[in-house]
C-alpha cells in the first residue's frame, strides 16, 4: 500500500501538503494508522476507521499525490 514520503521539493508544496493533513480528520487518521502499522495494506487500514475501503482508497491516492505517502505496490 503506501508508506511515509517526503513532499514536493518547493517549501510551499510541503506547507500546503502538510496544511491539507491538518485540516482533515480523516487524513490524519489514515497518516497515523501508517505510521503505526508501518507499511500496510489500504484494507489494514480501513480494517481501524469508520470509513468504507473504498473511501480509504480515495483517501490514500490524495496523500500519495500530495507527497505524503508513497505506494510500495500498485496491487493494495
Amino acid at each position: 500500500m503506501a508508506k511515509t514520503a517526503s513532499p514536493g521539493d518547493h517549501p510551499l508544496d510541503t506547507m500546503l501538503a502538510v496544511s491539507d493533513l491538518i485540516s482533515h480528520p480523516r487524513y490524519r487518521q489514515i497518516y497515523a494508522r501508517v505510521l503505526t502499522l508501518d507499511t500496510p495494506t489500504v484494507e489494514e487500514v480501513a480494517d481501524g476507521l469508520d470509513s468504507s475501503t473504498t473511501t480509504v482508497y480515495e483517501d490514500v491516492n490524495h496523500l500519495v499525490e500530495n507527497g505524503l505517502l508513497a505506494c510500495v505496490t500498485e496491487t493494495q
